[in-house]
């Protein structure tokens, strides 16, 4: 099989500093059509044919895009080349961290996973640990990859923390503490030469919680457990405030702690009366003052055991988020809810108290539209997810980059996910 990035001396010339950034447009036309031909994408870029010609041949020589077969368009003259993305053989890898887990994985450009392990950081006591267990997983990942003869494109290290602007180091983490000064992307450049984007893992948690829905599907996510974060978005996108003032949430994310009562319960982000001080499964926990109880585990296996006291104190929970959410559902116009986090586990405890508090304001007819449902694999979404984001920044690099340079407090103000 012949390798990748063997580009030719004479193609090198025709591009200067070969940069592959100039191919981008047409190689995201590729991925999103499948198959084409070059006359279609020079009408799509109103470029000329010669030009896509040129582009095409480099991102084949890069390994990017492989000509599949000749097809007759218009039933007669000269048979026309359909190109289409070359998946097998390129790749990406992420590394991402949900308290107190580190998870990683490799998948192929058609989103296959490949390789994927998963690691306890609870024994962890600095950073500089994190490298060597990701260093392993890499060696792996370059195996399988060597398989094919393929290259890795691209990679993406999402964390539960606010990052730098400028370089995405870590520099706060409550939740994980042991990750301050932690840089990816330092890291992957100079140990791999790999392009490395780190950002929240919010986004891995949304592509693999909404990758099997339909497609431009406005859903929230909720990542229900000692906290609750909430995730709204359509197709690619994650709505959230980059055009507020610096101070401001950046994302929805953060509207657990929108405050409902002024002189409410105290929330652990030091406010009195969010959202998350009544139904973070910490509140929860706290409410129940049951010396059986004192985790999230505990919470979970007391539910399960048909403890009554713990599944009142979820349902009335369950009902008070439902309530909440009316509102941004109907501004947002939602359209699925799907629940991730610990708490998913026990969904059935308290889906129906969660759909009466929809119908408050909802018909039962609009609040069984949504659709309220458990997340099918966390584990295997959180990583099938974020490598499909890494292929998205690579095909869309500067619009991520952009987004990261808005102030964030994602992460800053919630209690760690256990």
């Amino acid at each position: 099989m012949t390798p990748l990035n063997t580009t030719k001396p004479y193609m090198k010339m025709r591009f200067k500093n070969y940069d592959l950034s100039l191919s981008l447009p047409m190689l995201r036309i590729i991925e999103q059509e499948d198959f084409v031909h070059q006359m279609q994408v020079a009408e799509s870029l109103n470029i000329n044919v010669s030009t896509v010609n040129v582009h095409f041949r480099k991102l084949q020589d890069e390994g990017l895009i492989k000509q599949t077969e000749r097809k007759l368009l218009s039933g007669r003259g000269r048979p026309t080349e359909l190109w289409t993305m070359e998946r097998r053989r390129n790749f990406t890898v992420s590394t991402i961290f949900a308290t107190p887990m580190l998870h990683m994985g490799l998948a192929d450009f058609s989103g296959k996973v490949k390789l994927q392990e998963t690691f306890d950081c609870s024994e962890l006591r600095c950073v500089e640990e994190i490298y060597p267990i990701v260093d392993s997983f890499m060696q792996k990942a370059f195996v399988e990859v060597t398989k094919v003869s393929g290259v890795i494109r691209y990679a993406y290290a999402g964390v539960p923390g606010s990052l730098v602007p400028e370089t995405g180091k870590v520099r706060a983490a409550v939740n994980m503490p042991v990750l301050v000064g932690l840089d990816m992307e330092e890291f992957f450049k100079t140990r791999y030469n790999i392009t490395c984007f780190a950002d929240s893992f919010a986004w891995g948690l949304f592509f693999g919680e909404t990758r099997n829905l339909p497609e431009n599907t406005t859903a929230a996510v909720i990542e229900w457990d000692l906290g609750v974060g909430i995730l709204f978005g359509c197709g690619k996108r994650i709505f959230n405030f980059e055009n507020l003032p610096s101070k401001s949430y950046r994302y929805l994310w953060d509207i657990g702690h929108t405050r409902i009562d002024r002189n409410g319960r105290k929330c652990h982000c030091g406010k009195r009366g969010c959202i998350e001080a009544y139904v973070g499964g910490l509140s929860i926990i706290e409410t129940l003052n049951d010396t059986n109880i004192k985790t999230l585990p505990d919470l979970i296996s007391a539910i399960e055991s048909k403890e009554e006291n713990a599944i009142m104190e979820l349902q009335k929970s369950a009902y008070i988020l439902g309530k909440f959410l009316t509102y941004p559902i109907q501004l947002l116009g939602v359209e699925r809810i799907i629940f991730t986090g610990l708490l998913a586990e026990v969904f059935d405890a308290y889906k129906e108290s969660f759909a009466d508090g929809l119908k408050t304001v909802f018909t039962d007819e609009e609040a069984d539209a949504l659709s309220p449902s458990a997340s099918s694999d966390r584990t295997a979404n959180l990583i099938a997810g974020s490598c499909e984001f890494a292929r998205y920044v690579f095909l869309h690099p500067q619009e991520n980059i952009e987004r990261r340079k808005v102030p964030s407090t994602l992460g800053e103000k919630r209690i760690a996910v256990v």
